[in-house]
């Protein structure tokens, strides 16, 4: 999970406040490339009286689970937003990344109801990966074919962070040029990140 912020330096208005001359305007499309489904799934969540905006992408994979990984995804972050909006506010940092975590652990069982409905016997192994195999039978465990790989941008006041999970990463786009290098600040990876680090440099 990579953590990406942006900011305009010359606003000195708090990133918890609504800007009242900056306006976004939201639109997407998805395509099923070249599967038998399309996997993929988007969110667009917002709060424009706080000033707060977030956006998702997730990029479902796989065979057995993936349109359900992304849907589950979907429907996750979009709660968890609704009800942490004032926290993300506060501290971007610290709660996307543990959307992103909760969002992972929902997923997993979301999987395994649904393969356990469909007549299979789930097991975890050492390493965290989920397996399947046949109820009552001597198959071989196979481990379970999907995912989704997950984009999350949040627009709070003047500041963009950007957050990911996977190969799906977040790219910020203009007509001119309107960032300089300095406004860019990479965070870090959630892996190396300091758990009591609780605001952003």
């Amino acid at each position: 999970m990579e953590f990406l912020k942006s900011e305009d330096p010359s606003s000195t208005a708090p990133t918890s406040q609504p800007i009242p001359n900056l306006r976004w305007q939201l639109g997407s499309d998805t395509d099923i490339g070249g599967g038998r489904e399309n996997q993929d799934d988007y969110f667009i969540w917002e709060r424009p009286e706080e000033g707060v905006c977030v956006l998702g992408v997730l990029d479902g994979h796989g065979r057995d689970v993936g349109k359900l990984a992304a849907q589950t995804g979907k429907r996750f972050l979009e709660q968890y937003f609704e009800q942490n909006y004032s926290k993300i506010s506060s501290d971007p940092l610290k709660y996307l990344g543990e959307a992103l975590q909760l969002c992972h652990l929902e997923i997993k069982n979301a999987f395994r109801t649904e393969l356990t409905k469909n007549g299979f016997e789930i097991s975890e192994s050492p390493e965290g990966y989920l397996m399947k195999r046949r109820l009552a039978s001597q198959q071989s465990w196979l481990c379970v074919h999907g995912g989704t790989s997950c984009s999350v941008a949040a627009l709070i006041g003047r500041v963009i962070y950007t957050a990911n999970v996977g190969d799906s990463s977040a790219i910020l786009c203009s007509s001119s040029s309107v960032l300089k290098p300095e406004q860019l600040v990479y965070v870090g990876d959630a892996a190396n990140l300091d758990t009591s680090h609780s605001t952003l440099p």
